[in-house]
């Protein structure tokens, strides 16, 4: 006779669940640490043209170096607080997914302990029977070999 559980289906459909919430924490992962890359590289450029517009300041310029200069000011800080934005949202995402990981992670191991229990008491089960028919075999044999006196 095999053990069988009765909710492994349950703790399949549990474990595939948990596999699919880590997937989409370590794409959220990866997506988060993209946008900060994203805003990094565009810190970078921002601060790149500031430098070279000081360097610039003391000698003359074109009237449209500045207006160009100014207008890139202004997009890229729009640019820069969207992806801001943009990584605050992805920030509450992977707090979202890791609250729904532990969630599942805490359900499986709930299942897989009450499996882990019920076959440590299906194996004591078995032993107390197959002891069971070991001790009446014997009181078997034992009455054989009274009669046989």
């Amino acid at each position: 006779m095999a053990f069988s559980f009765r909710l492994q289906t349950l703790l399949n459909y549990r474990r595939s669940q948990e596999d699919l919430a880590q997937i989409r924490l370590f794409e959220r992962l990866r997506a988060l640490a993209l946008q900060e890359d994203r805003i990094r590289d565009l810190t970078g450029v921002r601060e790149a043209c500031q430098q070279a517009f000081r360097q610039r300041t003391g000698q003359p310029a074109p009237v449209n170096e500045l207006v160009f200069y100014l207008d890139f000011q202004d997009r890229s800080f729009e640019e820069l607080n969207r992806l801001a934005t943009g990584r605050e949202k992805i920030q509450s995402e992977v707090h979202r997914e890791r609250e729904r990981l532990l969630a599942l992670t805490k359900d499986r191991k709930i299942l897989e302990k009450l499996k882990e229990k019920q076959q440590r008491l299906f194996g004591q089960d078995l032993d107390r029977k197959e002891r069971k028919q070991v001790e009446d075999l014997v009181v078997q044999r034992y009455a054989v070999l009274k009669k046989g006196e």
